[in-house]
């Protein structure tokens, strides 16, 4: 961690980094919200949020603790000498870390509940429990500080342990048998010990030495100090003088001590004058008598020491007798020698000395947040006071007011005539400490939480302190012990509990608090761990495990580590029960089975055996019946089912290469590795949620499926099989090969490391062998369905033995039940539908140019502080670039590095600088490594958007905890929501480029298909922000940065082999039903979609080449290059709207901030260099759009690493050729001060946003083609709320060219496949009550076929007049009884009667007639003809029943023109009647114009029947529904209308631009 440093020659506050603080809370410990003993969240009552666990504060407070750790020195018997000691503990410098007190989590102080060092009994050093090390032979400690110089002084003086005395004996251990002392490394006494000698005259040791070259040294027990106390005294250094030459080359300072603590060194004054001097009424300066050098003592040791002459008044070197530079310059008389000199006292000894002056400790306040510093009042020069407690200190902490809010603090203080002005704006006051007893004989304490929640001071056992002559008693009362002195309560009463973690406290009965004089203000006295006079290494490892204990015994830790541990452990979502169950077990250190009943654990708090065992022996854990429910369990670690696989298979090592490895990057690969987590988030996050998923559905998480991406599924198969087939080889995709993505296809072996040896048994049948395999493979789960499909395969295969058994083992290898942690897998008895392709097999109509936005996520938080830098500026005050400056402090780019300079121009929101609301500067500095950006602003290609961030509300400085849904400052959170755009969950698990595609996907034309067709693609890894509504759009896919990897399931060298196990492979993960497990589905459709995705974009990417040139290997380089081979395929994959994820990581700098950031933009400058080029090469700039997000800015203010720290707004840009650049939109903070109203961290510069997320995306996604206030609040739910500008499309880009509406054209014969809901998904839109029913998708008139193979010569459907379609009756639903298995009926819509029939004589028209549909998926089954084919018996099996694969349209021709009145649909009876919903009706006429649409919802019903008041005239009729089409027969009943008229002449044209005004 970066260090801490409260002083320097400009008096300013460096900060912590504040990385560690946060990561240990929120990643290993207490986690963000607070929970219940079994796991769930603990909300508030006022507005139902969660309740966090710490604030930023917290964060502030705590990265204190984690400063000043430093590497020993590396030792000679280290292997490898790098200069880096990674063997030894750390150790902790005490002048890099902040000494004062710290308040922790739950209102606790660091060191609260610890004894004060003022009660350490007398003589502790030889009190039971007292603890010695043994040091080096020099005599120097190691926990403690001492002068180096001393090693070198023959002069110095030790503290020698009295032979005869029982210290000695303690740590020499005398052994009889070796006839010699055998000097135990720890000693800790077991009894109290009689002094001896000169251990009589001491209150402490350092060090003591039992013999030559022997030396142990004192381990003070911990204990604190309260912040504030009465009857303090002066205290000086060594080389303290009030002569001209001052505090002369002093290496201390003049401060305040508590009297009652061993601070400093006794200073006795000489009765000699010094009248031979010439000067009369002197003491020629001090003496002192120590014991040994470095020596402490209490205030009233050293009067005794002084008993003679008196302790000093004001200790000197010389004040009338000249001082020691006098002396030593031979300017006084050399009879007149400071005794100082003389004493044979080094000047290194780092020692202050008691005087007989009092001094006083004040409050500093703080007036904006109530924060209070430490002031040492010595009457002397505040020059000469430490820095830390100087009148000028800028280091303040947060104390405990009694209920007083920071503006009572404020306006107490300032009127107050005790408190006067410091020189920065703060007030100084007098404080008096009052001291009380909490519990009395009257009022005593009710329990052991009264006395923990009432008593915050620690205390020694009384039996140790009680004074000589003291008795102490003891009783219990209300369950508590107490012990009395005298048998009275007081405040040297003593509390014995044990809380509720068993663990046992004892805390002293006091109370103390702090008056601010003048003021009816107080607060609790703070206390502190670490000395402000002598901070020792000891008590800063003592304040480190304090603040450990703060997160060890968090009531959430248990909890928090029960679930991950369950996690990890095979269950993704653990049950409450299993949960609480293992927290109880850490709680108590004790775990025992209910089966065997053998108990685990200490019966200690935090015993991690014990809470393992609960992990593995709770009954949930355990239990086989579980594992067929469809929700227990969990995906596999990719890396443990390769190292499953290994084991399962017996993999042998050859014996060459004895050590198993791989040379691919398993982490590039299969996205995990041992060792090789790409962040301190590890692999995946816990929280994780597949999106359209069943999990998902079920509110449910699966963390490992975020590394089920196509790249990686493909990766870990191929990897797989090449080792069932070849061994760990080179061969097809093997772990020995050289470089990611490399095919082998020699196969010579030359490489193979090991084999896999598993061979069945001799005499086995294949029902043997393929149980046996399921044993190994899958611990018998392998269901008999999946056996029997893997026994067809050992059967069946045209190979060899040992190939026909490699390929049974690789048909296993690609089941659920080896992948996921679960063994219900239960088909559904039909086959998976084909994932949704990538292309779109009928281009859009609309003649809509294409779009595409490339959202590139700068993963980390960017310092873009450093980026958009301000240059010339003219706000009122101190103008924002000399702010800038001053509190950027190291972190700011110097004036020589300000070269990238753009000017401000009056924009749409500039309009006279320098004026209130109006930008402040009118030219900024881009960074002068991201020289892209300055030419893309100067060509009017890209804006800035300034002081953007998370914005759910309008909040300010006082509320924007209280106000802010987002938890703030952390990565993940912060992170998902600049992807949600959606803070409360409008729209959960999708995002806000997901939803624009859905809408996107949805808006049609009339007559046509839809507008846009749509591609959602992400590189690398899943996007929360392209997710949209399941089924709604085509599913994001996910393309390695590599490209494809195809999949290759070859058995033989030559890559062939006579028997393909494509089939098998399908089989064995066809699709299941509800009541399998969510997590094998998981799998197997994971699988399948990734083998259609890998090959459908391996056959786009092939012969796709930049015209600009390929693109390195660097991570970067290779992602965006992926995205711009991507655009090249756009026509091949017919969309016209894109947009794509790119996640570019590294920008979470706290510490080097600047050298890195550096380093940063010159890589992201080349990417985007490439990006333009290349765009423009393709003359396509003006077609995509770059948009550049990150989790959040970073603090104005540097730490002491040289880095920044996570914090709110920050700047950002967009570019591309349509994009009106050379602006900046918002408002750069005209104030980033301190004190400046969006400045949150007091001294650290967190600014609040101006600009939402909403403020950017509005007027993209506008551009893209969401259109409308409805649609646009659909993709961004709460722009409305956040108080911010919402920018839009003319705001943000250029004017586009008008275009002219596009002639009627004719769809293709099939629509796009769009992707199969699974069985479990709940109908799309829940049944709406009102007899009129709105479309819950828009049509997307999909016609029939065939179809005329010219256009007819009607006019275009957007020049035909409209008019009121006729009235609908209410539909009728009818249920037919039958005997066929039925899921439960979700609720339909109310009906009524229907119409009297008519007297017209109905035929049913569209028997027999010519139909089409989107996909038939089971072919020839379930073809479109089936629906009008006579037969509505509604079977499956009985062959007349239609099936699509999700979001299906069918159309039947009626051949001619008719005028209808009724329409009749069948629906499926054997099963899936809930279908049937979300349906649309479309009837065209001849030439394809629509004349009806009607939206229904009939769901579960048996008929579905239209019946029109006025008949409807039209030849096409199309059913369109929400999810699978299945359907058992079509009946349209209607007569035949007469010929249809004539389409009307075309209008006459005439050339309305002659003689007209040009320009």
């Amino acid at each position: 961690a970066s260090v801490y440093v409260n002083s320097g020659k400009d008096k300013k506050v460096q900060f912590p980094d504040e990385n560690y603080a946060r990561e240990i809370m929120q990643l290993f410990t207490i986690g963000l919200v607070m929970l219940h003993p079994n796991g769930t969240e603990i909300r508030q009552q006022e507005d139902n949020k969660p309740l966090l666990t710490y604030t930023n504060e917290h964060i502030e407070e705590y990265a204190k603790v984690w400063t000043g750790f430093t590497r020993q020195m590396e030792r000679g018997n280290m292997e490898r000498h790098n200069y880096f000691n990674r063997i030894d503990p750390m150790t902790i410098d005490p002048t890099k870390r902040d000494m004062f007190p710290k308040m922790g989590l739950l209102q606790q102080y660091i060191g609260d509940g610890y004894p004060l060092c003022v009660d350490l009994p007398d003589k502790h050093f030889l009190k039971a429990g007292a603890k010695y090390r043994l040091v080096n032979s020099n005599g120097q400690p190691e926990l403690q500080v001492d002068s180096d110089q001393w090693i070198k002084s023959d002069a110095i003086q030790r503290m020698r342990a009295d032979p005869s005395g029982q210290l000695y004996d303690s740590l020499c251990q005398y052994s009889t048998t070796a006839g010699k002392c055998e000097y135990p490394t720890i000693v800790e006494l077991s009894q109290d010990l009689a002094c001896r000698g000169n251990e009589c005259l001491v209150d402490t040791v350092r060090t003591i030495q039992i013999a030559t070259g022997v030396f142990y040294e004192y381990i003070r027990p911990p204990c604190v100090e309260h912040a504030f106390y009465a009857g303090a005294k002066k205290i000086v250094p060594y080389d303290y003088n009030t002569g001209p030459n001052g505090l002369e080359s002093g290496s201390g300072f003049v401060m305040c001590a508590n009297p009652k603590l061993e601070a400093a060194n006794s200073a006795c004054c000489s009765s000699t004058k010094c009248s031979t001097c010439g000067i009369d009424d002197a003491y020629d300066a001090f003496a002192t008598d120590q014991m040994f050098w470095g020596e402490r003592m209490k205030y009233s040791t050293a009067e005794d020491r002084c008993a003679a002459d008196g302790l000093c008044p004001l200790p000197h070197m010389g004040t009338f007798c000249g001082d020691v530079f006098q002396y030593l310059q031979g300017t006084i008389t050399q009879g007149c020698t400071p005794i100082w000199y003389n004493a044979n006292v080094e000047k290194d000894r780092q020692t202050h000395f008691w005087t007989t002056d009092s001094c006083q400790i004040k409050a500093k306040v703080d007036l904006q947040d109530g924060k209070v510093g430490i002031v040492h009042s010595t009457n002397q020069d505040d020059s000469l006071v430490a820095a830390h407690v100087q009148e000028s200190t800028k280091t303040h902490f947060i104390v405990d007011w009694n209920s007083a809010s920071p503006d009572d603090i404020a306006g107490a203080v300032s009127s107050s005539s005790s408190c006067v002005d410091s020189s920065d704006g703060r007030k100084i006051c007098g404080v008096t400490v009052t001291e009380e007893a909490v519990f009395s004989h009257e009022t005593p304490p009710i329990s052991a939480g009264d006395v923990l929640s009432k008593l915050s001071i620690g205390a020694y056992h009384p039996s140790v302190t009680s004074p000589t002559g003291t008795s102490v008693t003891s009783s219990i009362i209300n369950g508590v012990r107490v012990y009395h002195i005298n048998n009275m309560y007081s405040i040297d009463s003593v509390f014995e509990v044990t809380d509720q973690n068993g663990v046992t406290h004892l805390r002293k009965n006091v109370k103390s608090t702090v008056l601010v004089d003048g003021t009816s203000l107080s607060f609790r006295n703070p206390v502190h761990m670490v000395s402000l006079v002598n901070p020792e290494p000891r008590d800063l490892h003592y304040e480190t495990d304090a603040a450990i204990d703060h997160y060890f015994y968090h009531p959430n830790t248990a909890p928090f580590l029960a679930i991950r541990f369950s996690q990890r452990f095979g269950i993704s979502n653990p049950s409450p029960e299993y949960v609480e169950n293992i927290a109880a077990a850490f709680r108590t250190g004790s775990y025992t089975s209910q089966d065997t009943f053998t108990t685990f654990g200490s019966g200690k708090y935090g015993d991690m055996s014990a809470l393992v065992a609960a992990v593995l022996l709770e009954p949930e854990a355990r239990n086989t019946s579980l594992d067929t429910q469809a929700s227990h369990g969990s995906l596999g670690e990719p890396l443990i089912r390769l190292i499953k696989l290994m084991r399962s298979l017996e993999f042998q090592a050859a014996p060459h290469h004895p050590i198993t490895g791989a040379l691919v990057s398993l982490q590039s690969s299969i996205g995990q590795m041992a060792h090789e987590a790409p962040s301190v988030f590890s692999y995946f996050l816990p929280e994780f949620s597949p999106s359209g998923t069943r999990v998902s559905q079920a509110g449910r998480v699966s963390p490992e499926s975020q590394l089920l991406t196509s790249p990686n599924v493909m990766n870990l198969m191929n990897i797989m099989y090449s080792l069932t087939r070849f061994g760990l080889d080179t061969c097809y995709y093997g772990l020995a090969s050289w470089s990611f993505g490399a095919v082998d296809t020699n196969c010579l072996g030359m490489y193979n490391w090991g084999n896999m040896s598993y061979a069945p048994s001799p005499g086995l049948t294949s029902d043997d062998i393929v149980d046996e395999l399921a044993s190994v493979m899958t611990a018998g789960r392998l269901s008999d369905e999946n056996r029997a499909i893997a026994k067809a395969v050992y059967d069946n295969a045209d190979s060899s033995i040992v190939n026909r058994l490699v390929l049974t083992q690789q048909v296993i290898a690609s089941s659920s039940e080896f992948h996921a942690m679960g063994s219900s897998n239960i088909k559904s008895g039909e086959s998976r539908p084909s994932p949704s392709p990538i292309s779109s097999p009928s281009p859009p109509v609309s003649g809509a140019s294409y779009k595409a936005v490339v959202y590139v996520m700068l993963a980390g938080g960017y310092d873009s502080w450093n980026l958009l830098v301000p240059h010339t500026c003219h706000n009122p005050g101190t103008s924002v670039d000399t702010q800038y400056q001053n509190e950027r402090g190291i972190l700011a780019l110097t004036e020589a590095e300000k070269t990238n300079i753009i000017n401000i121009v009056n924009t749409k929101e500039t309009q006279t600088y320098g004026t209130e609301g109006a930008e402040p500067c009118s030219q900024y500095a881009i960074h002068p490594n991201i020289t892209i950006l300055r030419n893309l602003f100067d060509e009017g290609d890209l804006s800035f958007f300034a002081n953007v961030g998370v914005v759910n509300e309008p909040v300010t400085k006082s509320d924007y905890n209280a106000l802010t849904q987002t938890k703030l400052f952390a990565h993940n959170t912060m992170q998902a929501e600049a992807k949600r755009v959606d803070p409360y969950e409008d729209a959960p698990d999708t995002g806000v480029l997901g939803r624009a595609l859905d809408i996107l996907a949805n808006t049609n034309m009339p007559g046509t298909y839809s507008k846009y067709s749509v591609n959602s693609l992400s590189i690398d890894t899943p996007a929360l922000a392209l997710r949209g509504v399941p089924f709604k759009a085509p599913s994001t896919k996910i393309v390695s940065r590599y490209g494809p990897t195809p999949f290759n399931p070859a058995v033989s060298k030559d890559g062939t082999d006579a028997w393909d196990i494509r089939a098998a492979i399908q089989s064995i993960n066809n699709a299941t039903s509800t009541e399998s497990n969510m997590y094998g589905e998981l799998w197997s459709s994971s699988l399948l979609n990734s083998i259609h995705e890998s090959e459908e974009l391996k056959e786009f990417l092939d012969n796709v080449s930049l015209i600009t040139g390929e693109v390195g290997t660097d991570w970067w380089e290779s992602m965006v290059g992926m995205v711009l081979k991507l655009i090249h395929t756009r026509e091949d994959r017919g969309v016209n709207r894109d947009v794509f994820f790119v996640e570019l990581p590294g920008w979470d700098h706290h510490s080097d901030t600047k050298a890195n950031f550096e380093k940063m933009l010159t890589d992201l400058n080349g990417v985007l260099t490439k990006f333009v080029s290349e765009l423009q090469e393709m003359l396509i700039w003006d077609q995509v759009t770059l948009v550049s997000v990150s989790d959040f800015g970073r603090t104005l203010n540097p730490n002491t690493g040289e880095g920044c720290d996570h914090a709110w707004g920050g700047h950002y840009w967009a570019m591309g050729g349509s994009v009106d650049g050379g602006q900046i939109h918002g408002q750069y903070p005209s104030d980033i001060t301190a004190e400046g109203e969006l400045n949150i961290g007091r001294g650290r510069g967190r600014i609040i946003p101006t600009l939402s997320w909403e403020s950017i995306w509005n007027g993209v996604v506008e551009w893209l083609g969401v259109e409308g206030t409805e649609k646009l609040d659909q993709c961004m739910p709460n722009r409305h709320k956040t108080g911010t500008r919402l920018f839009t499309k003319s705001d943000i880009f250029k004017p586009e060219a008008p275009t002219l509406a596009p002639l009627p054209t004719l769809a293709p014969t099939t629509a796009p496949e769009t992707p199969q809901p699974p069985p479990s998904i709940a109908p799309m839109i829940s049944p709406v009550q009102s007899p009129t029913y709105t479309p819950t998708f828009s049509p997307t008139f999909a016609p029939p076929t065939p179809l005329p193979t010219s256009l007819p010569t009607t006019p275009s459907p957007s020049s035909m007049p409209v008019t009121s379609p006729p009235t609908l009756a209410p539909i009728v639903a009818t249920t037919l009884p039958t005997t066929a298995p039925t899921e439960p009926p979700i609720p339909s819509p109310p009906t009524s009667s229907p119409t009297p029939p008519t007297s017209v004589s109905l035929t049913n028209v569209a028997l027999g007639k010519n139909t089409a549909q989107s996909s038939t998926p089971l072919a020839p089954m379930g073809s479109s003809n089936l629906a009008v084919d006579g037969n509505t018996d509604g079977l499956w099996w009985g062959g007349s029943v239609t099936h699509g694969s999700g979001h299906d349209w069918w159309t039947v021709d009626l051949g001619d023109m008719y005028s209808i009145h009724t329409i009749k649909i069948y629906n499926r009876l054997d099963c899936c009647k809930e279908r049937l919903n979300s349906i649309n009706l479309v009837i065209f006429d001849s030439v394809y114009n629509v004349l009806k649409v009607q939206a229904v919802y009939s769901v579960s019903a048996d008929i579905v029947e239209w019946t029109f008041d006025v008949p409807i005239t039209g030849r096409h009729v199309q059913i369109q529904n929400g999810s699978i089409l299945s359907m058992a027969e079509v009946e349209v009943y209607g007569v035949l209308d007469g010929p249809p008229p004539p389409p009307p002449p075309p209008p006459t044209l005439t050339n309305l631009a002659l003689g007209k005004n040009t320009a």
